[in-house]
């Protein structure tokens, strides 16, 4: 399954962060590190599988935790309407 970032949905790296914004509503959210290399590959139509083979790769930790987190933090977006399913 692969994502979009729905319209009035904003975001923006600033320094190490992800800031993202929901426009046309209360929805803010500021990710880290690792929420950041999720973010890129999902918000570029990525999957959950490539976006924890990323962080394996950046972070050097096992695909089951890797997969955990993406999956935490997709789910989370997607309750919070800062993420949407294609």
């Amino acid at each position: 399954m692969t994502y979009r970032v729905p319209d009035g949905v904003h975001h923006r790296e600033v320094d190490a962060e992800v800031v993202i914004l929901d426009a046309s509503g209360d929805n803010y959210f500021s990710l880290n590190a690792s929420g950041v290399v999720i973010w890129r590959r999902i918000a570029d139509g990525g999957t959950l599988a490539e976006a924890a083979a990323d962080l394996v790769a950046t972070f050097e930790i096992s695909r089951e935790e890797a997969h955990a987190d993406a999956q935490e933090l997709v789910a989370e977006l997607l309750a919070t309407g800062l993420l949407a399913e294609t």
